[in-house]
């Protein structure tokens, strides 16, 4: 990253994209043009750079997912154990689905603002005549939703455990 003879690797970014075909000709004497939007869109870049806080905020979010992917992966394999030996309404079973849901809520609230600073970082870095880049906000309700939904499933587990406790006890 920090030798000045070899070309800086590609990033790749996620941006709103948007062609400003205005600044490409050259304004008429003393007029004001306002950006178009005639082209526009989001994407994918890949931009070179060396920017180390970009580099750095990119790999932080990466060690972040996996981190995130290993913690959900333990607890859906314990899950997935204890349904394996017929025990699925453990109190644990549902203390591992609130984390789970938990985990997706706090996912759909960090993702979007970690890929933001890296968008930021990235687009600092990056002036093209006639392309207006713009970080993403990638906001996702549908996860959100999805979070509060496993929650609700959380709380299902808790009752069946007690009902399975009560049975249990039954003679």
């Amino acid at each position: 990253l920090g030798q000045p003879d070899r070309p800086a690797p590609d990033m790749p970014v996620l941006a709103r994209i948007q062609v400003d075909e205005a600044s490409l000709a050259p304004p008429p004497a003393g007029e004001v043009l306002e950006p178009s939007t005639l082209v526009h869109g989001q994407g994918e870049l890949r931009i070179r750079t060396r920017s180390k806080s970009a580099w750095t905020l990119l790999f932080l979010m990466i060690e972040i997912t996996l981190a995130v992917l290993l913690f959900v992966y333990g607890q859906l394999r314990a899950l997935m154990r204890s349904v394996l030996e017929r025990q699925p309404f453990l109190p644990e079973n549902s203390l591992r689905v609130r984390r789970v849901g938990l985990i997706v809520i706090g996912w759909s609230l960090i993702v979007p603002v970690l890929q933001l600073l890296v968008g930021v970082a990235m687009v600092d870095e990056v002036a093209v005549r006639g392309l207006i880049l713009e970080p993403p906000w990638n906001f996702r309700l549908e996860t959100l939703f999805l979070g509060l939904a496993i929650l609700v499933l959380a709380e299902v587990f808790v009752q069946a455990s007690e009902l399975q406790a009560d049975q249990s006890l039954t003679v």
